[in-house]
């Protein structure tokens, strides 16, 4: 893990994509809090937490499969297994690391953004004692691990950057016209991974019926929905890490 550590911090790119991933959400939420008025209310604790769903979360993505994907762009891999033969080391290992580096970049991000937030809007919502900005600061920290499991697992698989990049930003956009799919379309819209990364980080039920019938399935079996999806992908890229060649 030290290593991983160490080959991170002094990788570039790895700083000036994390000053996008804080600074972008940042932004946006400072100039929704400028513009806050009676009238218009444009700053709610929700706002941070969607500027970094929409401008956040792609940074780190990115990171997420580079962290994977670099090291055999630079066919350096084979030197990473020949010192750890047991490759699902070095796998776990480049998970808990970024992992928990794009956790306190979440974390980190939304403290930033709701005190610059409350400082700028003329009706500040008091972020350290709003239940939402409070629930924000466990729930998008944990959402970002379980992204990175989901992304790292689809880098195991695919082994290139600008595969896994295209497949996550594509993603969300087929899973909006899943719906117009006749019969099956409702209900694979009612278990993509995205979607239900929405409903549980802006904490919002999903308002239609259980296409599958039964009740639904609430904020935190959307969470289950997303656990499912990163646990699936990341064992088969593991699975596939194991039996390819270095």
């Amino acid at each position: 893990m030290l290593s991983e550590w160490t080959k991170l911090r002094t990788t570039k790119s790895l700083w000036w994509t994390t000053g996008l991933a804080i600074l972008l959400p940042v932004f946006f939420t400072g100039v929704s809090a400028a513009l806050d008025s009676t009238e218009y209310p444009l700053y709610a604790a929700a706002i941070a937490a969607q500027n970094f769903l929409a401008l956040g979360l792609i940074p780190l993505m990115i990171q997420a499969a580079m962290v994977v994907t670099t090291e055999y762009r630079y066919n350096v891999n084979s030197i990473n297994f020949a010192i750890t033969p047991r490759r699902w080391q070095v796998a776990l290992a480049k998970l808990v690391v970024y992992g928990l580096i794009a956790a306190v970049i979440t974390l980190v991000t939304l403290v930033v953004s709701y005190t610059v937030g409350d400082a700028l809007a003329p009706n500040p919502i008091n972020w350290t004692s709003d239940i939402f900005a409070r629930r924000a600061l466990w729930a998008l920290p944990l959402l970002s691990f379980i992204v990175v499991l989901l992304v790292q697992g689809l880098g195991w698989i695919i082994r290139a950057t600008a595969g896994v990049v295209v497949i996550v930003l594509a993603l969300p956009i087929i899973e909006t016209i899943l719906a117009f799919i006749p019969k099956i379309g409702t209900k694979l819209q009612f278990i993509a991974p995205f979607q239900n990364m929405t409903i549980f980080a802006l904490n919002t039920p999903p308002q239609a019926p259980n296409p599958f019938g039964g009740d639904a399935i609430g904020v935190w079996g959307a969470f289950g929905i997303v656990v499912v999806w990163a646990v699936v992908v990341y064992c088969v890229g593991l699975l596939l890490l194991e039996r390819r060649d270095a």
